[in-house]
């Protein structure tokens, strides 16, 4: 989000103005394609500054995400694809027809999204499988846990780190009774793992 807000003030624009229509965009595309939200962004920001337009950006985003997901490619791969042939490029008219693209108007770009969606559209919301939607719901979720977590686990070990490197030189500096205290620890371990064999014998001995 901080790249895209970026890139819109890069152009005079403002985020804040579009966070809606935005998450709208973002939501829709990846409900239909299974792109996780946060690739989609990546992608969309990759296409504001590669067209300078936010409408252009906003109308090859769902093209380059059908054509991905749909063939199979990349979705950077096919957003790149999708502006080399917004610009005319004929290197990229043609892998289009390849694909089985129509261009009906090699001149009109938005034609020529258009035409990408129609080709693709149905059939990439027809490939997207149970386990693809489950992938990037996961990613998701890890993302959300990550950022909510992560300032939380960087406090506890900035507060651990001191008692850490204390434990470590007062280790250093009584190795005897260190080694006596990891000797009595592990005699504990293996006396812990005594008594629970033990305890498992005579439940099994007792009438059911």
């Amino acid at each position: 989000v901080d790249r895209v807000r970026g890139s819109l003030e890069a152009l005079g624009d403002s985020y804040e103005a579009r966070r809606e229509n935005i998450g709208t965009l973002i939501d829709q595309i990846s409900e239909l394609t299974a792109f996780s939200k946060t690739k989609l962004l990546d992608t969309f920001n990759a296409l504001i500054n590669a067209t300078g337009s936010l409408e252009t950006a906003s109308k090859a985003l769902p093209a380059a995400a059908v054509l991905a997901r749909a063939t199979g490619i990349e979705l950077n791969a096919a957003a790149d694809l999708v502006v080399a042939a917004l610009t005319g490029d004929k290197g990229a008219l043609e892998a289009l027809r390849k694909f089985g693209v129509e261009v009906t108007d090699p001149s009109n770009p938005f034609q020529i999204l258009t035409d990408i969606n129609k080709r693709f559209q149905e059939q990439a919301g027809k490939s997207v499988t149970s386990l693809d939607r489950f992938k990037t719901k996961f990613a998701e979720f890890q993302v959300t846990v990550g950022t909510a977590v992560l300032p939380a686990l960087e406090k506890l070990i900035a507060g651990l780190t001191p008692v850490i490197k204390l434990f470590a030189e007062w280790t250093e500096a009584h190795p005897t009774f260190t080694t006596v205290i990891v000797a009595s620890g592990l005699a504990m371990l293996a006396l812990g793992t005594a008594l629970g064999t033990v305890r498992i014998a005579l439940l099994a001995l007792q009438p059911v």
